[in-house]
């Protein structure tokens, strides 16, 4: 739900954007006056706003607030949609009040403006000044996105996609998205690049997803820049290009996105794309950190401990290696931070280290972890390397440090399966239907093994010695009696496009499964099916 100050400052551009047509604006103010007091609408409209503005008289929200309602009242709906958006954001004069917003907006709604369609509905999706309702938001966005509304149009198509106040539709939400795409929205760009990406609800297509991707990006959409920067990465839809990938990642870093600022530093700290900088690599991994990125706190620690781009601080190794222990990693994966981390507090007194382990605790009090839907994953072992007599403890710990800093790796304590290739691929799967008290076991294990089957050839190369890339994903799978698939959905997953599209192409590329036992008369079964790799 997003919060009043957020919504207020997302729709405080209304008030800019009404299509008011003020060409009497230029009759005097006193002629304009004095048709406005006769009970011309349009009149006491045209007063009104120019109060609220502030243009050929002294700004006075009272007052605008007093003509617009006249106008109001006898039904203009460019009134009633315009008093709506002042009390949604509050001006002087005039306090804020969600409840007098949405009142306006309905009556505007209703006699058919199509921002005040889209402004009521963002009311409801927050329960700002309306009970919260997905039902009616999803409503009133669909009577805006009709009349062309493009914003509307893309939030239809992102209620669609998340199935929130109508059923997930990926059909449906792609046509949103490309409505809105069409006419310039830059969120609903991205959206559709997305979708082209995994094949939901259009024909998988990485080109198409590229384009998409460029025309949001262009329009400076973060995410929409490190999207096309992995594909470049990738050679997905666009030729393989490393200087292409990082310059798009650079652009979505210096908008402060986390994940790209993390991702430039490696890409620094490796020279992929852009010339070996070790500075350059811990100025990205601080950004990154400070706003609690793992890779970038493990990327500080592991160029602490080596002295890359900083003096070597064993000190300051443990500390970021104390925070990217407790946090989830797309980059890098070692094998055991914990382990990484005590290697570097062996090479301090016991001072020291007591002073650096006080002001972990501090970050760590004053950045509580947030709660998280997901069940902890399984403890990690402990993997000490092996320290001979003939090498120092600086020596195991950069070594270590080293093999971590390679890319991904594994850790994780499961019941895996090698592939062919080397990676390291588990799964499970959970029923959240009623069964009925029929036994699904037999058939589960058999549906389990074809994905397992179908799974671990189409795991990307990355996941392999010695990146060892490790991923999570959870797609909810709805089965119908046939055993045909009747529905899917992404419930979950660490955002890695290749990995879950692995998983996802697992359940498409069986086409159908076994019919599910004759004993069970339900609809359908409901599945929950979980991919680890490394």
């Amino acid at each position: 739900m997003v919060s009043g100050r957020a919504f207020a400052k997302a729709c405080s551009a209304l008030l800019l954007f009404s299509s008011l047509n003020l060409g009497a604006a230029a009759q005097s103010i006193a002629k304009l006056k004095e048709q406005a007091n006769e009970g011309d609408p349009i009149a006491q409209l045209t007063l009104g706003s120019l109060y609220t503005k502030g243009e050929r008289v002294p700004g006075d929200n009272k007052l605008a607030v007093v003509w617009l309602r006249k106008a109001a009242d006898q039904g203009n709906l460019d009134a009633e949609f315009l008093l709506g958006s002042i009390y949604l954001v509050g001006k002087q004069g005039v306090p804020q009040n969600f409840t007098a917003a949405a009142a306006w907006y309905a009556l505007a709604a209703e006699h058919g403006s199509a921002d005040a369609q889209f402004g009521l509905g963002l009311l409801f999706s927050g329960g700002l000044g309306v009970t919260q309702d997905d039902a009616k938001a999803a409503l009133w966005y669909g009577k805006a996105a009709e009349q062309g509304n493009a914003k509307a149009q893309y939030k239809l198509g992102s209620m669609y996609y998340i199935g929130r106040g109508v059923s997930q539709d990926y059909p449906q939400s792609a046509i949103w998205f490309g409505k809105a795409a069409d006419q310039g929205d830059a969120d609903a760009q991205f959206c559709l690049g997305v979708e082209y990406s995994f094949g939901l609800g259009v024909p998988q297509d990485d080109a198409q997803a590229a384009a998409w991707y460029r025309k949001s990006a262009d329009q400076g959409n973060a995410a929409a820049q490190a999207g096309l920067g992995y594909l470049y990465a990738k050679g997905l839809g666009v030729p393989q290009d490393d200087a292409q990938s990082s310059a798009w990642y650079l652009k979505a870093a210096m908008q402060g996105d986390a994940v790209s600022q993390a991702t430039i530093g490696y890409l620094y700290n490796k020279g992929i794309g852009v010339p070996q900088d070790y500075v350059q690599a811990i100025a990205w991994y601080r950004k990154a950190a400070d706003q609690g990125n793992a890779d970038a706190e493990f990327g500080l620690g592991a160029s602490y401990g080596l002295g890359l781009g900083v003096p070597q601080n064993f000190a300051e190794a443990y500390f970021w290696l104390d925070l990217a222990a407790t946090g989830k990693m797309d980059i890098f994966k070692s094998g055991d931070i914990p382990t990484l981390r005590d290697h570097a507090g062996s090479l301090l007194s016991s001072a020291a280290l007591l002073q650096v382990q006080e002001r972990a605790q501090k970050w760590f009090e004053a950045h509580p972890a947030p709660q998280s839907a997901v069940v902890d994953a399984p403890p990690q072992p402990s993997t000490t390397p092996n320290i001979s007599s003939r090498r120092t403890a600086t020596d195991a710990l950069n070594d270590a440090i080293r093999d971590s800093a390679r890319g991904p790796g594994h850790d994780d304590n499961r019941n895996e399966v090698p592939t062919a290739k080397g990676a390291n691929a588990a799964g499970g799967v959970d029923v959240l239907s009623d069964t009925q008290g029929v036994d699904f076991t037999p058939w589960l294990e058999r549906m389990h093994g074809e994905i397992l089957h179908n799974w671990l050839p189409l795991l990307p190369s990355e996941t392999e010695p010695p990146l060892m890339k490790r991923g999570e994903t959870f797609i909810i799978v709805t089965i119908l009696p046939d055993g045909t698939v009747g529905d899917m959905k992404l419930d979950g997953s660490t955002h890695d496009q290749e990995i879950d599209k692995a998983a996802w192409d697992s359940i498409l590329s069986e086409g159908q499964f076994q019919a599910l036992p004759k004993e069970f008369h339900g609809p359908n079964l409901i599945l929950r099916f979980h991919y680890v790799v490394n």
